[in-house]
């Protein structure tokens, strides 16, 4: 799990070289790699804040990828994920810091 996770975060990090280089297609496409990957993880242990937390952000990303090519109804059930996610993390602990900063 810890090896996926590293993968994911790289995939995320190389896709937003990607993105700020312009190949919006190629983003999105990594993007959805990355969550896709964070989603597996979160799913095998719910209890898993990191996971889930790697989820809402991947969600975020998504987001402003889906943003950026026009995808507008995409984009919005993107961020609601995403949002959906540390939601449920406040309410099943409302000290978490950074589902409160998500």
């Amino acid at each position: 799990s810890r090896h996926r996770r590293n993968f994911a975060d790289i995939t995320a990090m190389r896709t937003l070289i990607q993105a700020n280089l312009g190949d919006k297609n190629g983003a999105l496409q990594g993007y959805q790699t990355a969550l896709g990957i964070f989603e597996e993880i979160a799913a095998a242990d719910p209890k898993n804040i990191e996971a889930r937390l790697d989820t809402a952000y991947a969600h975020q990303f998504m987001c402003r990828s889906l943003l950026i090519l026009n995808d507008i109804s995409g984009a919005l059930k993107s961020c609601r994920e995403g949002i959906n996610i540390a939601e449920a993390m406040l309410s099943s602990d409302p000290k978490n810091y950074e589902a409160h900063h998500y």
